[in-house]
């Protein structure tokens, strides 16, 4: 429900008897509140399954069989429902009758008893309490569905990272597991050159995974309780990309692929070198994983007052649905969902970071066409 939604509460007036509805409808929209009279109970009791802003009702409307079909409705309500009821009751020799409505609706019913006669302001001033009252009501149902998406969203964050940081812990125990047998059963090929350097080669993989998945978890904590901090300093962004894709050539080589670097000049700004390595290198991890093997080229060059960086794949591209989720929490991937790993948390953290920079990270894509990031950084140059 949007906010429009809830500044258009309607009225619900049952008065059966003359022309009690039209009046209480005129006088309410004097005053600019809207109104809609109901034929019977019958259609009040529809009509409260869609959006309403409270009941006025005659106690001449409510028969005994009306009163039971209402009060089943009202015992229907959401949690968060508590429509408000005005009674306009009768004459005071009929207390008896209105005091019986009263009991019966118990707890059900948030009720409030207008005696006649009574003045046009009065009905007016009760018709906006009820109004406020049943508008606090829609935002707080409001809050309460934003918080059970941000729980589940929780949740389901809690479930990824449990997964994913038990997959490296599982493989190192494994590893070293059979390290240990294969030394107790005095296997001397344990100690050669070889194997220890692939030993620790693998070690250091699993190691660079978990505390990648750790860096990831402490941003994303920083960002939400607003401490997600950058250290700019002057630095050249060609030579950030250069860092990053000399991390990267010892993985590309091992898979069959490439990366190419291409360098356009000297572009100087005031950056976090450390975070926006970190941006390039989470772009660069998610053309591996997602580009099919496809090579890779990163691009550094001046636009106006801008220093970009672009990475580019010739994966299969991404759908215009995905691309407008995959810079959102715990997404988790662009093609196959059961193949993906990490937290979902990468692309998110990155544009926050170029936000902080007062840059702009985008994505544009077709399938079959492949991918590519933009990363524009304000210049400051001498």
């Amino acid at each position: 429900m949007t906010d429009k939604s809830v500044h258009d509460l309607d009225i619900l007036i049952l008065a059966p008897l003359g022309k009690d509805a039209t009046r209480a409808a005129k006088v309410l929209e004097d005053y600019e509140i809207r109104s809609e009279i109901m034929e019977d109970v019958s259609h009040l009791c529809r009509r409260l399954k869609k959006l309403s802003g409270a009941v006025i009702f005659t106690e001449e409307s409510i028969q005994n069989g009306d009163l039971d079909q209402l009060l089943k409705t009202l015992s229907k309500q959401e949690s968060w429902s508590d429509i408000p009821l005005i009674l306009i009751t009768s004459e005071k020799q009929r207390f008896d009758r209105t005091k019986k409505i009263i009991d019966h609706f118990g707890a059900l019913g948030n009720i409030s008893l207008l005696e006649r006669p009574f003045s046009v302001m009065t009905l007016v001033t009760m018709t906006r309490v009820a109004i406020r009252s049943r508008e606090k009501q829609y935002q707080m149902k409001k809050l309460f569905e934003t918080l059970n998406i941000e729980l589940k969203s929780k949740d389901e964050f809690l479930s990824i990272a449990s997964h994913e940081l038990k997959t490296p812990i599982t493989s190192l125990k494994m590893r070293i597991q059979m390290k240990n047998r294969a030394i107790q059963k005095g296997d001397p090929s344990v100690f050669f050159p070889e194997s220890v350097s692939r030993f620790l080669g693998e070690v250091e993989k699993q190691i660079n995974r978990l505390s990648r998945l750790v860096d990831d978890m402490l941003d994303i904590t920083r960002i939400e309780n607003g401490k997600l901090s950058v250290s700019k300093d002057y630095c050249e962004l060609g030579e950030i990309a250069s860092i990053v894709c000399q991390n990267f050539w010892p993985v590309v080589d091992a898979l069959g692929f490439s990366i190419e670097l291409d360098i356009h000049g000297k572009l100087f700004g005031f950056w976090d070198k450390y975070r926006i390595e970190q941006v390039v290198t989470n772009l660069i991890s998610n053309a591996i994983k997602y580009g099919n093997s496809s090579p890779i080229t990163l691009r550094v060059f001046k636009d106006g007052a801008y220093g970009v960086i672009t990475v580019k794949d010739s994966g299969p591209g991404i759908s215009e649905k995905d691309q407008r989720k995959i810079f959102n929490r715990y997404e988790r991937g662009v093609n196959d969902q059961s193949n993906s790993v990490g937290l979902g948390l990468g692309l998110y953290i990155s544009r926050q970071i170029a936000d902080m920079h007062q840059g702009l990270l985008k994505v544009e894509s077709k399938l079959g066409e492949g991918a590519l990031f933009t990363l524009r950084l304000p210049l400051h140059e001498n």
